[in-house]
């Protein structure tokens, strides 16, 4: 299948760290960790994640940084795990920061319940110090859930801007909290199939 899924865990690589209380975070193998603090000249990324597939549980957007491109054990993610007993704005939707290195990272692929995209994409983003960028609004659609949106693969992800609604939550980060917020939406179009912009009632 073109756009199919392959099964791949990365549980037993990664290090997580939860942001908030139904997202998730993990920065890469411990040999070659991306995670710095703001505090140790690092920088952070955030946004919203959650999902409106019924059987999405374990969702997660995973990247890699661009020294790193075509490795398949440097990687990082960000996710939303359903389940827990408080969200920060809806039923199976929460905020997350990321505090990374500083430099390029690229968006490559989503995990559902440890199944990976086949297909690799590049959505890149870039870390900068002492700064938090905004990258968007990601929610799992599974297949039914929008079939107005789907563009080929099975189970993918809308992205929307959100800032406003987003920002309040994000800046309750420990981490974040004192940070300038900066507004830099990733572009869905460099994702297709896994990742699209779909407005409500298109």
């Amino acid at each position: 299948m073109k756009h199919g899924l392959l099964a791949l865990s990365i549980l037993g690589l990664c290090a997580a760290a939860s942001s908030h209380a139904e997202s998730f975070s993990t920065y890469g193998p411990i040999y070659a960790s991306y995670k710095q603090s703001p505090a140790k000249g690092g920088g952070c990324v955030s946004g919203s994640i959650g999902t409106e597939g019924p059987n999405n549980a374990y969702s997660s957007i995973v990247f890699v940084s661009e020294a790193n491109a075509d490795s398949t054990l440097k990687q990082g993610s960000f996710g939303y795990a359903r389940g827990g007993s408080k969200n920060d704005f809806a039923p199976r939707l929460s905020a997350f920061t990321v505090c990374l290195k500083p430099g390029r990272y690229r968006i490559f692929g989503i995990s559902t319940n440890n199944v990976y995209s086949t297909q690799r994409v590049a959505m890149p983003f870039e870390v900068v110090a002492g700064r938090n960028v905004y990258l968007g609004r990601f929610v799992f659609q599974g297949p039914g859930s929008r079939p107005q949106c789907q563009q080929g693969a099975p189970v993918y992800v809308t992205v929307s801007d959100e800032f406003e609604r987003d920002s309040a939550a994000i800046q309750k980060h420990p981490q974040a909290a004192r940070l300038p917020l900066d507004k830099q939406v990733v572009d869905p179009v460099q994702g297709a199939p896994y990742f699209v912009a779909c407005a409500r009632g298109h």
